[in-house]
């Protein structure tokens, strides 16, 4: 199979794609899959570190931006229009698929104009506007949500879920604890904001140690904080008596998960994939700036499932998250509950999926 995987800017959008990459070569040893993204996302770093080929073309976001800035990306659409058509003439793809993020637009459209099959993954519950208008060209579109089949032609549609890291799941508690020096008889929060961080989460949690301090026995915290405020964060840690592991980046996210009773982070949809594949509790802090309002979408459909807590980024402060937290520490069983509700949400076939619906697809099935 010869594939192109459009997209990128975030890891939401990469690591679904590199899933996808890798679930393809183990079934095809001669499988080739190349990359479009552009110079100003996070592809530019993850893609080549994974050995994988990438293509960059020109392509920004409008939505949002100032009048000089929306004038700059509507002059540099034909030019990616062009980039993107000279790569997939030079590359012969048997299918392309967009994973979000500017570069996917003009690539699947493309595909899409010289009639080769095209899906896009739609990892929110509700669509970006390009997907929206992808959604009326391409062939497939997969969904994670199963209630985001109201906002496309149902024809279209495979529920398959966010494609996940294989090893999101097999993480080891004990190997948590001896590589971070944890306690095994504590109660584990575990923080992160994204590979970015998350300010307002990293202040609050700072503003909440002393609220945790006579609790010093009984909780542990394990924080991602993101290259920005890791010395600030890590700074506030130092003054506690709280147990923790801090650093801006952790690679051993599947650990993390295995040793944490709680979850605190955004709501971003691969995080929210990741959770529910590992079955934890967690409180979802939204976003307030995501485009659609989309994380706080996404965390409403696993609040109203039972899995998950929701506090607006405007209420976090150190108190009420102190509050939340202690709360959930004092109350196990409402922990259990959540968790058995969060597993519903897992589907750790979905690359596998995925990448059935592409067969189909080059196939002539649809």
């Amino acid at each position: 199979m010869k594939a192109i995987i459009a997209g990128g800017g975030t890891g939401g959008h990469i690591y679904p794609g590199i899933a996808i990459a890798n679930e393809i070569k183990e079934r095809e040893a001669g499988s080739e899959i190349l990359f479009v993204g552009t110079a100003n996302g996070l592809e530019t770093k993850i893609i080549p570190s994974y050995g994988m080929r990438l293509k960059l073309i020109r392509a920004s976001g409008m939505k949002g931006k100032s009048l000089t800035a929306l004038v700059k990306s509507v002059l540099i659409i034909p030019l990616g229009f062009l980039q993107a058509m000279y790569i997939i003439f030079s590359f012969r793809p048997d299918i392309v698929i967009g994973v979000g993020g500017y570069a996917s637009g003009p690539t699947v459209l493309c595909a899409a104009m010289l009639l080769l099959p095209t899906m896009i993954l739609e990892q929110n519950f509700y669509p970006g506007v390009t997907n929206r208008i992808l959604s009326k060209v391409v062939k497939r579109v997969a969904i994670n949500f199963e209630s985001s089949k109201q906002f496309f032609n149902k024809k279209k549609v495979a529920v398959t879920g966010n494609p996940v890291r294989k090893d999101i799941t097999k993480g080891s508690r004990e190997e948590a604890l001896r590589l971070w020096g944890l306690g095994d008889d504590r109660f584990t929060l575990f923080v992160f904001g994204g590979s970015q961080g998350a300010r307002k989460i990293n202040q609050s949690i700072v503003e909440a140690l002393p609220h945790f301090e006579k609790y010093c026995d009984l909780l542990q915290i394990i924080h991602q904080t993101g290259k920005a405020d890791f010395e600030s964060v890590k700074e506030g840690y130092s003054s506690s008596k709280i147990r923790s592991y801090v650093a801006p980046y952790i690679n051993e996210m599947n650990h993390a998960y295995a040793v944490s009773d709680l979850v605190l982070c955004r709501a971003g949809a691969i995080a929210l994939s990741e959770i529910a594949a590992c079955g934890k509790a967690s409180i979802l802090v939204p976003f307030p700036y995501a485009s659609d309002n989309h994380q706080e979408l996404n965390a409403r459909v696993l609040v109203d499932g039972g899995a998950a807590l929701m506090v607006s980024d405007r209420e976090l402060s150190g108190e009420t998250l102190a509050g939340a937290v202690t709360g959930f520490m004092m109350e196990r069983d409402k922990i259990k509950e959540m968790e058995k509700n969060s597993i519903k949400f897992s589907r750790t076939d979905a690359t596998s999926k995925i990448v059935d619906e592409c067969g189909k697809l080059i196939s002539g099935y649809f």
